[in-house]
């Protein structure tokens, strides 16, 4: 989105502009021929990947079965089989090889270890006719293939390493919460409004690619000079934030800031988030950041702590429970695409405890990440 746009003009989706820029040419068919640069492609594939993988987990049964046809056998495809054919029929399988600088999920990685050790070609399943024998050792390679895979992501040492990483999630997203309840709970916290803005740099849509390089240490100093202008420009308004980096195969690097701001001060959240996120795209990033405020169509967020901060109202707890729980997600693109032990998640300094302990204790969310 452009920074000199009116509010009006932000409510076109960056869905809108994609669908503009990808149609390559219109067919004789009057129906629109579409190009989708690769990153759009890959993004799909990591998510097929981990769907597939959450299928295998809950579920029995084979990828394949031998049915026969007259005097001939097939080979018919379970919603499993079918599943496994598209994605190694896809650009899952060129993953590593395009991305060897991204590290994936644990589940995706299994699944790339495991094609790559696969010797049998998925064309075979095209054809149409077998021999009995000769039908059932081809469906016996692929339904052994997907009793390994089932039986990795069952094993104990993956369902630990599963546990490990939802326990870090969950410790994240709990400590969130308690910072926010303390902003909530410091003097002047009664009375909040939040603004959520998503902070990230323009893109070529043409090739998915950055329209200007930005490299990761120039991301953390955007970062650092954006904290300080939010603290300035909201003056004593100012109450806390939580901001989260991620890395994504079509938006690249990008912020998601959770800003809280005292009403007693400051009204007008959606003009705020505007003012803040054009500073962004003009002065922080030097004309190369983009960014999309939340507040401006918080009506269509259900549940999504934006806005006035009512906090006897249950929606506010679900809000700030759903906000946490997506923040305090791993990250795996991010991990590999920056140094070892550096930080992707920050908060405010915690407000010191009120001498007072009058009102209603404040519960972090039990809610576990799945």
């Amino acid at each position: 989105m452009g920074c000199d746009m009116n509010e009006g003009d932000e409510r076109i989706s960056d869905a809108r502009i994609i669908k503009e820029k990808f149609i390559e040419s219109w067919g004789a068919d009057g129906f629109p021929r579409i190009h989708i640069p690769r990153q759009f492609e890959y993004a799909y594939c990591v998510g097929q990947g981990g769907r597939f993988c959450k299928l295998l987990s809950t579920t029995q049964g084979r990828g394949f079965n031998v049915v026969q046809s007259k005097l001939m056998f097939a080979i018919k495809a379970t919603n499993v089989g079918r599943d496994l054919m598209s994605i190694m029929n896809s650009a899952f399988i060129l993953l590593r090889e395009e991305l060897p600088d991204h590290r994936f999920s644990p589940e995706n990685e299994l699944l790339l270890d495991s094609f790559a050790t696969f010797d049998c070609d998925l064309d075979i399943l095209e054809r149409t006719f077998w021999a009995r024998d000769e039908a059932e050792h081809a469906a016996s390679r692929f339904n052994d293939l997907i009793e390994r895979i089932r039986g990795k992501l069952r094993s104990p040492d993956f369902v630990k390493a599963k546990d490990a990483l939802r326990r870090a999630c969950q410790k994240n997203m709990r400590s969130m919460q308690r910072y926010v309840w303390a902003v909530v709970d410091a003097p002047g916290g009664s009375n909040l409004m939040s603004l959520r803005l998503d902070l990230s740099y323009r893109k070529n849509l043409d090739n998915g690619q950055p329209a200007k390089e930005v490299s990761y240490s120039e991301v953390r100093e955007h970062r650092v000079a954006m904290l300080k202008h939010i603290k300035k420009y909201l003056g004593r308004a100012y109450a806390g934030y939580i901001c989260k980096l991620e890395y994504g195969f079509t938006k690249g690097f990008h912020f998601h800031w959770f800003i809280l701001a005292k009403r007693a001060y400051v009204r007008r959240d959606v003009l705020i988030g505007k003012a803040l996120g054009q500073h962004w795209d003009r002065v922080i990033t030097s004309g190369a950041g983009m960014h999309l405020n939340c507040n401006l169509n918080k009506k269509s967020y259900r549940d999504a702590c934006i806005g006035e901060v009512h906090i006897d109202d249950p929606s506010f707890s679900v809000g700030l429970n759903k906000l946490t729980a997506y923040l305090s997600k791993t990250d795996f693109y991010l991990k590999k695409n920056m140094p070892t032990g550096d930080r992707c998640l920050w908060r405010g300094e915690m407000p010191k405890e009120r001498k007072s302990k009058v009102g209603r204790s404040r519960k972090v969310s039990s809610l576990s990440l799945r």
